[in-house]
């Protein structure tokens, strides 16, 4: 039934879409949130979806073949579903908890690691929910000999700095390393070494040494990168074997992490 009223409130409906296109579309790219983008796109999609109505209309009404109407209908259908299924993929990670960018990781890395006395940074974890619910977990290395009070306050700054700066609540964890110990440098090098030469993407961290009546424990841990196909029983012969090079008496204690980074 063609009405001229139901016209005007199509027409009007499109304007105020279009509006709220741009207006969330701007939002979204000064805040960067991937949500309000997502609905800018879902007000694009209403103007196409409502002026196919409009014209679909006044088609039926200058030929008289109704069936275009159906036949848009059905076009319109399709167009939300895949629409609907892109949007979901765009907007469900940072609902679930996306993967964070590899430069927003660095930047951390980096950033923490100028701060006075911290040696290493790793186990990094980092659950982005949108603009304003960003959360972090790490694991910061100081010195042994250095006092906790201090290492404490340094870790106090730099929760301070990115709560500040990055409006990023971090939870850190303290771990003490030997750096004045030379076995323990000189295992913790020939390790790292050895992590490179069998995949570029390991890392190791938290090396100690247990020394025993017969053998000398070497415990660490070896972080594995998101979707490597090498199993960690794998990992843990090949450390084994090469730990010995350095000296037969040693035995690994490897404990294999997933990175989520």
């Amino acid at each position: 039934a063609f009405d001229w009223l139901m016209i005007l409130v199509l027409l009007i409906s499109i304007l105020v879409k279009l509006w709220m296109y741009f207006f969330n579309r701007t939002i979204g790219k000064i805040i960067s949130s991937e949500t309000l983008m997502a609905t800018a796109a879902d007000s694009r999609n209403d103007v196409i979806t409502t002026a196919v109505v409009l014209i679909s209309t006044f088609l039926c009404r200058a030929t008289g073949i109704y069936i275009i109407d159906g036949i848009m209908g059905i076009a319109v259908a399709v167009f939300i579903l895949i629409n609907g299924i892109q949007l979901v993929r765009e907007t469900l990670s940072p609902l679930l908890g996306k993967v964070p960018d590899a430069e927003f990781v660095k930047h951390i890395q980096e950033t923490v690691l100028s701060f006075p006395g911290v040696l290493g940074v790793h186990d990094l974890m980092v659950h982005d929910y949108g603009p304003g619910s960003r959360f972090a977990t790490l694991h910061v290395e100081f010195p042994a000999e250095k006092d906790v009070i201090e290492a404490h306050d340094v870790m106090d700054q730099i929760e301070q700095y990115f709560l500040d700066e990055e409006q990023l609540l971090m939870t850190i964890h303290y771990d003490p390393i030997m750096a004045d110990n030379g076995e323990v440098e000189a295992v913790r090098n020939f390790l790292a070494e050895a992590a490179v030469r069998f995949d570029e993407r390991l890392s190791i961290h938290e090396v100690r040494i247990v020394p025993g009546n017969t053998h000398t424990n070497v415990v660490f841990d070896c972080v594995k990168p998101a979707g490597f196909d090498r199993k960690d029983e794998e990992i843990r012969e090949y450390f084994s074997k090469k730990i010995k090079e350095l000296n037969p008496n040693y035995r690994c204690v490897i404990k294999v992490e997933q990175s989520y980074v």
